[in-house]
């Protein structure tokens, strides 16, 4: 198996905040990547390393895509981390990115991948409950090689609004997958944060998708959950329900994450 970082984004949100700012308590958060922002007494993406590394006989290889904006601030931070490699989309502004799909496919293509792929968010970070292990054990003892595993966590009514909700059966596979919907419109409050396996089976459906979006918007076709909608319409995806996360989007979020895993040293 594989492993993927996504850290290609450019933070606009949490960087304009902290412009915003009048307090000056974050102003040397300026000009950082979201994945390399200090939580607790680490870089989030040092917790993500730390977390990968529990399983290393089972992952061969680590990636990390950027930007070619911050590709060398995250070059410096991976000399403390051989084990991952870092890779560029090459782009140095927000309106050129391909989106995390695209970096999803770079990845794919410019390493040839051909094994079972583990797709990180680089600005999302899991409670203390979390096993990746009991995430790597549900794929492998239940899924098929064509089959791939998603994890969700229970949302609030207002969430909804804001994120992909997934309907499942009674054996745990997405029966459907609801964009930013009312929660009068489903009981679900299933979201699906950025963590996810796809089998190597299902890897050819990533350029699949990225062509037949081609001439959509990016915002269309830029999220990893549009994908994982479109998978789950053709390969069976099924779910790994987990207690809750922390997507750092915003100062506000950045300052929850940071003081809980502060208290949890």
């Amino acid at each position: 198996m594989k492993a993927l970082i996504l850290a290609a984004g450019y933070g606009t949100r949490l960087q304009r905040d902290i412009q915003n700012d009048t307090s000056g308590k974050f102003n040397h958060l300026a000009g950082v990547p979201k994945p390399l922002l200090p939580i607790g007494s680490l870089p989030l993406s040092s917790h993500l390393m730390t977390m990968l590394q529990r399983v290393d006989t089972r992952i061969d290889q680590i990636y990390l895509v950027t930007n070619g904006l911050y590709e060398c601030q995250f070059l410096k931070w991976a000399e403390g981390w051989p084990a991952v490699k870092i890779i560029s989309d090459g782009t140095m502004s927000n309106e050129e990115r391909p989106g995390a799909v695209g970096c999803i496919s770079l990845v794919i293509e410019s390493e040839s991948i051909q094994d079972d792929l583990l797709v990180l968010g680089g600005d999302n970070l899991f409670y203390e409950d979390f096993r990746i292990e009991d995430f790597l054990d549900c794929f492998e003892k239940k899924l098929s090689t064509s089959g791939s595993l998603v994890t969700t966590c229970i949302c609030s009514d207002e969430a909804t609004w804001k994120s992909g909700i997934v309907e499942i059966d009674e054996e745990d596979r997405i029966a459907s997958f609801l964009e930013k919907v009312g929660p009068e419109k489903t009981s679900s409050r299933l979201a699906v944060p950025c963590f996810y396996i796809f089998s190597k089976g299902s890897l050819h459906h990533v350029a699949k998708f990225l062509d037949e979006k081609k001439n959509l918007p990016l915002k269309d076709r830029d999220a990893p959950g549009h994908f994982v909608k479109y998978l789950s319409e053709r390969d069976p995806v099924f779910t790994f329900q987990i207690s809750g996360r922390f997507d750092v989007g915003s100062l506000e979020s950045y300052r929850l994450c940071h003081n809980y895993f502060l208290s949890k040293k």
